[in-house]
């Protein structure tokens, strides 16, 4: 795929997987630090940036898969509601204004 990226000429790509709490997923901390460092030894011979994400669960409490530290190693996080609607006290979370 990033070589099919490259020659599209694009200048990055992103791979995103799961987080974990998409349980058909399978997801572990220890398989997306993986993912990580696989991703990282790929980057030294792009030609583009290479970011990593994850598709964070947002669950009917607000919170998120992971906690701030581990969010922290990712380039980006996307979230949605996967599995459950949330709870409406907590749609704050949810809407910007």
């Amino acid at each position: 795929m990033v070589a099919a990226a490259e020659a599209r000429g694009y200048e990055y790509y992103a791979v995103t997987d799961h987080a974990p709490n998409l349980v058909m997923q399978r997801m572990t901390d220890e398989k997306m630090l993986a993912q990580r460092e696989r991703l990282r030894a790929l980057a030294d011979t792009a030609g583009m940036a290479l970011l990593h994400g994850t598709e964070l669960n947002i669950a009917p409490d607000g919170s998120v898969d992971w906690d701030e530290d581990f969010l922290s190693g990712f380039d980006l996080c996307v979230a949605s509601v996967q599995t459950e609607t949330p709870n409406p006290k907590h749609m704050d979370l949810l809407v910007a204004e």
